[in-house]
């Protein structure tokens, strides 16, 4: 069998997929990124029953919630708070705020005065308000009933208050508004009374502070002999000033010098320093000499080098002269830098002749050397003077600051003293105050409708949140499931040949429909899937087959029993070989005796013939026989090689109904006798786990595969929609009797029509 035939590496970047086509890896893990809506509605599909539970029991607990809830009635009412009472104080102290001062605070003080516990447990008093118990109501219970609100944009107070009685909803506010009122008289003028002692106490003091602060300044003037400290301050800074500017020019300069250098190296291709060395030397005349003595005798070499071999004495003349005069140059160049440029390294790559716009360039180098040196000296000079004017100029932001102290301080008191006499005429008129600045806008009316409960919002909210319990439960009970649902699901987790794929036909089904109900699509699968295994091998006969499934329960002996019957039917002589020597089911399947079998046969050799039973035409059967000790050394021993062999020369197809890959090795050791392995995965049975440990076994033991066939399809499960034609017989199952024809559609599989 080729490669190809093979399971895909495990390290290799593309897998195959399930028409064979190769597919990246990359290009799969977008696809897993995508969100499919579908998928969650076929897990709300599978897992409605616990979604409606859900949804019906959150559905009627919040219905019994509202139903048993007791009504609740909410009454209203308005106070405004006048912004200017006769005599009451609207403005602020300047030593702290009045009580009733407006704005958003002078609001907020009203709302939690109204709030307040002696102003409730005067209304408890009052209206002898009672709890279910029929004790006096404490005033935390009270607050909770009630609300104060502040109308957006006005000086309005909404008040609500919530109770099962709506004349007592009524008659609280009514009441609480007019305590509310009283307490306002009567804090106004205790605030009055309260602000005219205090401002009494302090305009003595203020007055004493202010005459203290006044000789204070007068005397820091005389002992300073201050005059106009401010105009010899703005002397100093102005000197200063100018300083700055002489400064800032400086360093532009300082800063032009140093462009012109660097444009000017940049011109000459050299740093300055090996720019002006290159120059000095150019300019030298003993350099120069030495240096074209030193290029003729080079060129001669050349000459030389090309006419005669490197022994010739010629040869040996010229690079003797060339080495001599090479050391004469260095010494003189060595000599003109030191010279020239004293401190500047002697060593180095350094350009020996200059053309004449070189040397120009090097000559303005270094003027503009000069220039750079000169205008740093007269920066640092600037920067000296400047220091000594702000030694000068330090002890006069002193004498200001303090004066400035001083003066600031008389204005405050000054004005302090001003405010406290003129608050002190106004809290006197304050304090005969007799009317409240708050007015009733709304009386509070007795309510007719309760507020609570609502019970139409209360069961929306409950059929929206039952809703979404409903669909997370369903969601969550299908992710806690970590079976593959789906064919896709299990062509995605594969990536291996699709074959065929086979209908779920029910437990009480026959489970041979080939035999039973050959004119249904469950048999068309079976003959479909023997079409496409015999078209999955082309360069090699196909003969002994290995079928198996990843874990029990996926239908692998059905799937045997009824492909060997679809092989039959084509003529093919076809034996079935039950090698599950653990859990035999074949015999079961046939309605035959387990007797004598394959373990038998593998013992005694001569009892094979006894053993094969003809089930139809050309569809033979060998049980599994008498369950062995040790199964695994039956089939992995060379007697089952040579049956095999043997079988092979009697047969067309033999195949081999093998235990699950991940519960026995036993379908290994036999599907490396065989030419392939058919692997049956079934939905809603196999999980992600045991898939992906029958992937990495089939990859370790090496065993061509043929490819997968899906068995027990939910058409009902499949987002695809071609699935949906294996609700329906391609035949009509009753047209023998009515005579009539139905329409019907033929099932989908790999090679059918095509998926979506």
């Amino acid at each position: 069998m080729e490669a190809r035939d093979h399971l895909p590496a495990s390290s290799t970047t593309n897998e195959l997929n399930g028409n064979g086509a190769v597919v990246n890896q990359a290009d799969a893990a977008a696809e897993e990124d995508y969100i499919d809506l579908g998928q969650y509605w076929m897990a709300l599909k599978r897992r409605w029953f616990s979604a409606v539970l859900v949804f019906a029991s959150t559905v009627g607990l919040a219905a019994a919630y509202s139903f048993q809830q007791e009504p609740i009635y909410q009454s209203n009412s308005k106070l405004m708070i006048e912004e200017n009472s006769e005599g009451g104080p609207t403005e602020e102290l300047p030593l702290g705020e009045g009580l009733f001062s407006q704005g958003e605070k002078n609001i907020a003080n009203h709302i939690e005065i109204v709030k307040s516990s002696p102003i409730i447990q005067d209304v408890i008093n009052n209206l002898n308000l009672t709890n279910d118990e029929g004790e006096p109501l404490e005033p935390k219970s009270f607050r909770e009933k009630l609300s104060v609100s502040n109308l957006e944009e006005t000086d309005i107070l909404e008040l609500n208050y919530d109770s099962p009685n709506p004349e007592t909803a009524q008659k609280v506010l009514d009441e609480l508004m007019a305590v509310y009122q009283e307490h306002n008289v009567d804090g106004n003028r205790s605030q009055a009374k309260a602000e005219r002692e205090f401002i009494e106490e302090q305009l003595p003091k203020t007055r004493k502070e202010l005459k203290q602060a006044e000789q204070e300044l007068r005397q820091f003037k005389e002992q300073h002999n201050i005059i106009a400290l401010s105009e010899e301050a703005a002397s100093t800074v102005k000197s200063l000033s100018e300083l700055d500017e002489q400064l800032i020019q400086s360093q532009a300069n300082l800063n032009d010098a140093k462009t012109r250098i660097e444009e000017l190296s940049a011109q000459l291709g050299l740093p300055m320093e090996q720019g002006m060395a290159a120059g000095a030397l150019t300019q030298s005349e003993g350099v120069q000499s030495v240096l074209e003595e030193y290029q003729t005798v080079e060129q001669e070499l050349a000459v030389a080098q090309s006419r005669y071999q490197p022994e010739h004495p010629r040869i040996q003349q010229l690079t003797e002269r060339k080495e001599t005069l090479e050391s004469l140059l260095k010494e003189r160049v060595k000599a003109v830098i030191q010279e020239e440029l004293p401190g500047e390294p002697t060593s180095g790559d350094l350009n020996l002749q200059l053309s004449d716009f070189k040397v120009d360039i090097v000559e303005k180098l270094a003027q503009a050397k000069v220039d750079y040196q000169a205008q740093q000296s007269r920066l640092e000079a600037l920067k000296e003077e400047k220091q000594q004017y702000q030694q000068r100029k330090a002890n006069l932001p002193q004498l200001e600051q303090r004066q400035r102290e001083l003066e600031r301080q008389v204005q405050v008191l000054q004005n302090t003293f001003e405010q406290l006499s003129k608050r002190l005429q106004e809290v006197k008129i304050a304090e005969q105050q007799t009317q409240s600045n708050i007015r009733i806008v709304e009386p509070a009316a007795i309510p007719e409708e309760p507020i609570s409960p609502r019970i139409p919002l209360n069961l929306a909210l409950g059929g929206i949140l039952g809703a979404m319990l409903g669909i997370a439960t369903a969601l969550m009970l299908d992710a806690r499931d970590r079976t593959l649902k789906t064919v896709q699901e299990i062509k995605n987790q594969l990536n291996y040949t699709m074959l065929g794929s086979i209908p779920l036909f029910g437990k009480e089904a026959s489970a041979l429909p080939l035999r039973d109900k050959p004119r249904s699509s469950v048999s068309e699968s079976f003959r479909m899937l023997q079409a496409n295994l015999k078209f999955s091998q082309v360069d090699e006969q196909l003969q002994v087959i290995v079928v198996s499934s990843s874990v029990p329960g996926e239908g692998k002996s059905t799937v045997t029993a009824n492909l060997g019957m679809a092989l039959a039917e084509m003529g093919k002589k076809v034996l079935i070989v039950d090698s599950d020597l653990r859990r035999p089911s074949q015999h079961q399947v046939w309605e035959e005796p387990n007797a004598v079998g394959l373990s038998n046969t593998l013992v005694e050799p001569d009892q094979l013939s006894g053993a094969i039973k003809e089930l139809d035409t050309n569809l033979y059967l060998l049980t599994a026989g008498a369950p062995p000790p040790n199964p695994i050394a039956l089939l992995d021993s060379q007697r089952m090689t040579d049956l095999l062999e043997q079988l092979r020369q009697d047969y067309d197809y033999i195949l081999l109904d093998t235990p699950p890959i991940a519960v026995a090795a036993d379908s290994a050791m036999l599907g490396n006798m065989a030419q392939g392995t058919l692997l049956v995965v079934r939905p809603n049975v196999t999980d992600q786990t045991s898939l992906t440990a029958t992937k990495e076994m089939l990859q370790r033991s090496g065993q061509p595969l043929l490819g997968m066939v899906i068995n027990g399809v939910n058409p009902k499960d499949e987002p695809d929609s071609y699935y949906y034609y294996y609700a329906r017989d391609y035949y009509a199952a009753d047209s023998e009797e009515n005579g009539k024809t139905s329409k019907k559609s033929l099932f989908g599989i790999n090679g059918g029509k095509a998926q979506k």
